[in-house]
């Protein structure tokens, strides 16, 4: 393992604030586990038990590992605890950092289990009631050329049905061809077929039970409890209620410090949603009552409290509100979050208060670059340095050509020039027939020379894939390590790196990843070849 900063984002000043000061707005940020205790046990039995209860619900049909039966089983006990994550679940469970958050939570909860000598266990919150479809419709990998491609479900499209209600089809999201490139893509490699069939998402399937599936595969085994809303809604209706009734909104806009910008402005910001047979529609704070949208008279927060508690299953929490909800519910020690959390979590003490709710600890999750064994090779065949590709932002390029361009590219291009010229020489007596046959032309003329230029440039693509080795290797670390000029945990998924190393590759990557790091980190696995 490597930290490592260059070329990658500048931490916010909110961010380096809370990592100096072990705190902001009185928030406890952790980068140390000494700072870390255990939380007061302030939920019943009954309501453990009811909770473990309905998640095993929810978890029929799935296949669940026997240390996460264990985690799950153990929520039912007396004085255990919980280190929480989540993200909203994407196709083919990407980005990597949900992965690593969830490997993270694994790993603080076995550390603090044995330090504590108190059981603490690993929970993912599977943002299925999220409803941005565009966010999360789509994954990026990187194509047998080392270029980056994108692959998207089809026939979805962002609206307001939460993520739980969308279950795909074969035929209208075209799972189908998706698989067929997928394998195509992949297939060539040890556990190709084996990861495409797992990362996947099954005919009728939604997106968060595709996650809810691949996680327990890959994470149950470290004692992940992954976890939908769906299935506890009737207890986070009562905490939804809860922090309505208590002016939670009015505690959100009344409070917090003015040193750091808000994460989210609670002004006008969704702080609850009403399910109905539309989808979702937002629900906001006016400074007096709660305004449903579409609707112009404000609700009471008392009765706004009571139509929850009648129909749980009609409501659900914002941003903002969700970590209230979850730590009302749930026994959370800690949540683990990006920086990009942290500054919404920092508006929720004086809301923790007012609605009576826990105050937990934040812990920073762990930026990660993974360096596979084909990126190791590509490093030192392109005689660069990790450094180098990530300051060069995904844009990094030879010093020298390996290959001349072909005489083929220069004479297309002239005779693309040619025919533009002598066809717009047609421009002026063609509109004297008809005007507007003048832009049809010009029209024509532009999409053919598109036409030539897109051949060209996959031309050059491979020309360059065939002769010119050093730029091979670049674009590969290009596009694995900085794809999109973006670190590569925010862009690729999973499936990239399961399809060279399977199974070994979550193992090994568990037994690397820190549990706790301030800077972000290269890591570098060693992986049994294939027999």
């Amino acid at each position: 393992m490597e930290v490592v900063t260059a070329g990658l984002p500048e931490l916010s000043d909110l961010a380096k604030h809370a990592l100096q000061r072990g705190q902001v707005h009185g928030l406890p940020v952790i980068s140390d586990l000494q700072d870390l205790s255990p939380q007061e046990d302030v939920w019943s039995l009954s309501h453990r038990v009811g909770l473990r209860d309905s998640v095993q619900d929810g978890l029929k049909g799935q296949i669940m590992p026997p240390e996460s039966l264990s985690s799950l089983n153990a929520l039912a006990e007396e004085g255990t605890l919980a280190i929480v994550t989540g993200q909203q679940p994407g196709f083919l469970c990407s980005p990597l950092y949900s992965l690593y958050k969830a490997m993270q939570a694994c790993k603080l909860a076995a550390e603090l289990t044995e330090k504590w000598g108190q059981r603490v266990v690993p929970i993912f919150w599977n943002h299925a009631d999220d409803h941005d479809v565009a966010e999360v419709h789509h994954s990026y990998i990187q194509n047998r050329n080392l270029d980056l491609q994108k692959v998207s479900l089809s026939g979805l499209s962002s609206g307001r049905r939460p993520l739980s209600e969308i279950h795909l089809d074969e035929e209208a999201q075209g799972l189908g061809s998706i698989r067929a490139f997928l394998q195509q893509n992949f297939g060539m490699y040890p556990h190709g077929d084996e990861g495409v069939d797992l990362f996947m998402p099954k005919h009728g399937e939604s997106l968060p039970n595709a996650m809810t599936r691949v996680f327990l595969k890959l994470l149950g085994p470290m004692g992940l409890v992954p976890i939908e809303p769906d299935w506890i809604r009737a207890p986070l209706g009562q905490a939804l209620a809860q922090v309505v009734e208590l002016d939670g909104a009015r505690a959100l806009n009344d409070g917090g410090d003015s040193d750091f910008a808000p994460g989210i402005d609670p002004s006008n910001a969704s702080l609850l949603f009403h399910v109905g047979k539309n989808g979702r529609t937002a629900v906001r704070w006016n400074g007096t009552g709660y305004e449903i949208d579409g609707q112009t008279e404000p609700i009471p927060s008392n009765e706004l409290a009571q139509r929850i508690r009648q129909d749980s299953d009609s409501w659900s929490a914002g941003a903002l509100f969700r970590p209230l909800i979850q730590d009302l519910v749930l026994p959370t020690n800690a949540y683990v979050g990006g920086f990009g959390e942290l500054a919404y979590h920092a508006q929720l003490i004086q809301a923790r208060k007012a609605t009576q709710t826990p105050v937990t600890s934040f812990i920073p999750r762990v930026s990660a670059i993974f360096v596979d064994q084909e990126s190791t090779v590509s490093l030192q065949k392109g005689g660069v340095s990790l450094e180098q590709v990530l300051k060069a932002g995904g844009e990094l390029k030879p010093v020298e050509e390996s290959m001349q361009a072909p005489q083929v590219f220069t004479d297309i291009r002239q005779i693309l020039d040619d025919a533009k010229s002598a066809l717009n020489a047609q421009r002026a007596p063609l509109a004297a027939i008809e005007p507007s046959m003048d832009r049809s032309l010009k029209r024509a003329s532009d999409a053919m020379s598109a036409g030539i230029e897109k051949i060209l440039a996959t031309a050059q693509r491979i020309h360059q894939n065939k002769g010119g080795k050093t730029g091979r290797h670049l674009r590969r670390l290009n596009n694995r390590l900085m794809p999109r000029g973006k670190p590569q945990e925010r862009v690729l998924g999973p499936l990239e790196f399961y399809a060279r190393y399977g199974p070994e590759y979550i193992t090994a990557l568990y037994a690397v990843l820190p549990s706790l790091s301030n800077e972000p980190v290269a890591l570098t696995i060693e992986t049994p070849k294939s027999q």
